[in-house]
């Protein structure tokens, strides 16, 4: 099983900071997880069921990556009436590490469908996937419920890492290419000055 850490905002992350104060992350739970889960913004409030529903999905879903490490966004609290409890921040980030938290795989911070718009909400991270927020408040709860599996979001993960690996793979064989050219150069240029 993976650990998932809250990182108190997108500046812990590091698709969001340089350097991140790694000492601010606070290690997800499953009592965490359980811990109601607040709305940020002017009048803070519960989350909508299906929307705190959807967002411990994604955590266990997280979780469940084995050999992979996640940090998320969330913000923990403590409240002497309601005890410890999760805040969804402005901005709701996450990475996938391996090994070291700086060896970041994946990254849902801006969709990559446009140009520097970052994600403000959960949802967002399965970009098209994802309905149009202008749908229907019974329709948008609908897609809600059916992504609070965390079976589901462990499926989305792992195609997301899948897909970063092919990525590496290209990459690795262009750099291949670039270094036998090199290569071949540097033999060319060093067998006519001999």
């Amino acid at each position: 099983m993976g650990t998932v850490h809250c990182t108190q905002g997108h500046h812990g992350l590091y698709c969001g900071s340089d350097k991140p104060d790694l000492s601010q992350r606070v290690l997800l739970s499953p009592e965490l997880i359980d811990a109601p889960i607040m709305s940020s913004g002017s009048d803070m409030k519960l989350a909508r069921a299906s929307r705190a529903s959807m967002i411990r999905g994604a955590l266990r879903g997280l979780q469940m990556l084995k050999g992979f490490d996640a940090a998320v966004s969330l913000i923990t609290k403590v409240d002497k009436n309601v005890g410890p409890y999760l805040l969804i921040p402005h901005r709701m980030w996450g990475e996938i590490s391996l090994g070291d938290p700086a060896n970041v795989v994946v990254t849902f911070s801006h969709d990559s469908r446009y140009a520097n718009e970052p994600f403000v909400a959960i949802y967002q991270w399965l970009e098209e996937l994802s309905p149009d927020a202008r749908v229907a408040d019974e329709v948008f709860c609908a897609f809600e419920r059916e992504w609070s599996s965390p079976q589901k979001w462990h499926a989305f993960f792992e195609s997301r890492i899948r897909r970063h690996v092919a990525n590496l793979r290209g990459l690795a064989g262009t750099h291949r290419q670039k270094a036998e050219h090199f290569e071949s150069t540097t033999a060319g240029i060093e067998a006519v000055l001999t």
